[in-house]
């Protein structure tokens, strides 16, 4: 996987809604139509009950549209974040040297371009253990490393964490809530979404990032993973 995952299971019930919305209304009209079969006052009143279902459904719709606008609208500090570069280091565990070769490949394939190739990182391996070390890398990039890392061979999770240091963000008199902290990336176990990324800062504060859509990282006041010190 890199930036372009598979779809995102918010899309899929999305469009399982509106099947499921189409599929009730075509239900009612079908139940409700032979109650109506009388004259043409009780067809008009017929198709305007239609017609007032739809509109509700498309208000409802274009409210919900609006609102994700505008929460991504409120969110350009997070998205500035994913812009900001600084160093990372990357382990994985237990992974043959072969398929972590091929996984780091082909993600500095699908993220790099021509004009702008992926920084390669300094690689040291200690029998199935992998340290990336990167001197300058995107937030967002760290996150899909180390998912595809996780992810990397089908049917099977491997252990891969990220650290990372943020360096002083502000902006409009406003500081960001990462700003200063290191944080650390992860995949908890429970978490079978595929398209996600969790990280939690060195003062314990747990996010859940996900890819679809990029949206902004939702606290985890739930969640009790400890921060890990960065390996030497």
């Amino acid at each position: 996987m890199s930036r372009q995952f598979e779809e995102p299971k918010q899309k899929k019930k999305r469009v399982l809604r509106y099947a499921f919305i189409l599929a009730f209304i075509l239900a009612v009209c079908g139940f409700c139509y032979p109650l109506f079969k009388v004259d043409v006052l009780h067809y008009k009143l017929f198709f305007a009950a239609i017609i007032i279902v739809l509109a509700v459904f498309v208000m409802v719709e274009i409210e919900d549209r609006f609102s994700r606008w505008w929460r991504g609208q409120r969110n350009t500090f997070w998205k500035m974040t994913c812009s900001y570069k600084a160093k990372a280091v990357v382990r994985v565990s237990d992974m043959d040297e072969k398929l972590f070769s091929e996984t780091l490949h082909q993600f500095c394939v699908d993220n790099g371009t021509d004009e702008e190739p992926l920084e390669k990182p300094a690689i040291e391996t200690n029998g199935r253990t992998h340290v990336l070390r990167f001197s300058n890398i995107d937030f967002d990039l760290i996150c899909f490393l180390v998912n595809n890392l996780v992810y990397s061979e089908r049917g099977h999770r491997y252990d891969a964490k990220a650290w990372y240091e943020l360096g002083q963000m502000v902006r409009d008199d406003e500081q960001h809530p990462l700003s200063g902290q290191k944080v650390m990336f992860f995949v908890p176990e429970d978490d079978d979404e595929y398209d996600n990324v969790y990280f939690v800062t060195s003062k314990g504060h747990c996010f859940k990032y996900s890819f679809a859509g990029m949206s902004t990282p939702k606290y985890m006041p739930e969640m009790r993973q400890r921060y890990e010190p960065q390996p030497l």
